[in-house]
């Protein structure tokens, strides 16, 4: 049987499964480089949340909501890891000011057959 090779145009059109949670990493780079792993750079992601703060604060953190946001932007461009997720809080005030940044990527194990995967 003739063994059909996938090209990387081909595989970076494959969309992200969207019933998966987008993994966020906050190191600078994919710790899983090498030969076995593509990897496609979508774009920086970022998101802010402003809140109020006052005596009745609620228990719904400003960065559940941002993370969110984010997650969304990485899956909208079919990526399925944030790289380099960072978290900055400024208050003034009683203002908060939460900002969430990161880069989208797409990344996935080449498809190999078990005899080509070198360990």
């Amino acid at each position: 049987a003739e063994k059909k090779r996938v090209d990387d145009e081909a595989l970076a059109d494959e969309p992200v499964d969207k019933s998966t949670q987008v993994k966020f990493l906050t190191c600078e780079y994919f710790p899983m480089v090498n030969e076995n792993y593509q990897i496609w750079f979508g774009a920086s992601v970022s998101a802010r949340s402003v809140k109020l703060i006052n005596e009745k604060t609620s228990e719904e953190t400003p960065g559940g909501k941002a993370a969110k946001e984010i997650e969304k932007n990485a899956i909208s461009l079919n990526c399925n890891y944030i790289l380099g997720y960072t978290e900055t809080v400024v208050v003034h005030e009683s203002v908060m000011i939460l900002s969430v940044v990161g880069t989208a990527i797409k990344a996935r194990l080449r498809p190999q057959t078990s005899n080509q995967l070198r360990i």
